[in-house]
């Protein structure tokens, strides 16, 4: 396995906060001099840091850099809460950020049973052998 280390420095260019889509729509520039291009969920968490939420709050719209170019522009959306993220953005862009909401899940209710005794054992029959006259 290779680790993977990428230096790449983060630069907000726009907030706008939408009250209505419960969310914020994040512009942004990243640099990433003498390394790889940065993969989406790197971008994510970085973008998840400098807006003080979690990267499950965070859809990565747009990652474009031109040929040879060590900078993205990158446009995201920062939402306030998993309801606001599930019912607002469309499906493939949460597949597109592997971002896993977790369905609400009921434990079912476990009766318990009475003790029960302890099973009694069998009487054991012996064999015996007759020798033969």
């Amino acid at each position: 396995m290779q680790l993977r280390y990428v230096n790449m420095e983060l630069k907000i260019i726009s907030q706008d906060k939408s009250v209505a889509l419960q969310r914020t729509n994040v512009t942004a520039t990243v640099s990433y001099a003498e390394s790889t291009t940065p993969k989406r969920s790197e971008v994510q968490d970085a973008i998840a840091k400098k807006c003080k939420s979690t990267p499950q709050l965070v859809i990565v719209n747009r990652m474009t850099a031109g040929f040879g170019e060590t900078q993205l522009e990158v446009t995201a959306s920062v939402y306030d809460s998993e309801k606001a993220l599930k019912t607002m953005e469309q499906e493939f862009l949460v597949k597109r950020n592997e971002v896993v909401i977790p369905e609400p899940v009921e434990e079912p209710v476990v009766e318990e049973a009475p003790a029960e005794e302890p099973a009694k054992e069998a009487p054991v029959e012996e064999v015996t052998e007759k020798k033969a006259e």
